[in-house]
């Protein structure tokens, strides 16, 4: 990469070449070539760890500039939209989800709730006919909150289900 040093704007070596149409540059010129158009080499840095990596804007340390990089971690309101987003695309078949609770040992437990009288009758419509579940159903939801699951077991179920070939 070539940074232009008056304007701090990175830029290619065509660009130069228009810049300067009376000067033959080399394919790769050299430091000192660079410097006396206005121009110098930025020297690569190793892209660090994180979640959200930028490159950020060169920085001239001792008369030479180097790439920087700007790292992140996922902000709380970005990991919920990727929870949400994950959970939206969660959908399994009818058939993967009772194996799915079967393999847990809670199959039984759905099946008893759904004969039991207080349960919201289009819980129990919804429960046995539906060909798939999806993972933010209110119905679904409300299955969840009767045995007793948290928001984590029921996405491991979904995950477990998912993989299922019945």
């Amino acid at each position: 990469m070539i940074i232009d040093i008056d304007s701090g704007v990175t830029v290619s070596p065509s660009v130069i070449r228009r810049a300067n149409p009376n000067i033959s540059l080399p394919r790769n010129p050299s430091d000192d070539t660079l410097a006396a158009l206005g121009y110098a080499h930025i020297q690569p840095a190793p892209r660090p760890s994180g979640d959200v990596v930028t490159q950020g804007q060169p920085e001239e340390r001792d008369g030479v500039w180097y790439q920087t990089w700007e790292a992140r971690e996922f902000t709380a309101e970005e990991k919920a939209a990727q929870l949400e987003a994950k959970r939206r695309g969660m959908v399994v078949s009818k058939a993967k989800a009772h194996i799915a609770l079967h393999n847990a040992g809670l199959y039984q437990q759905v099946v008893d709730m759904m004969a039991d009288p207080a349960t919201d009758p289009v819980a129990v419509i919804a429960w046995n006919t539906a060909s798939e579940y999806s993972r933010l159903s209110p119905n679904l939801l409300a299955v969840k909150d009767g045995i007793g699951l948290t928001d984590e077991q029921l996405d491991d179920l979904f995950e477990q289900a998912a993989q299922i070939t019945p």
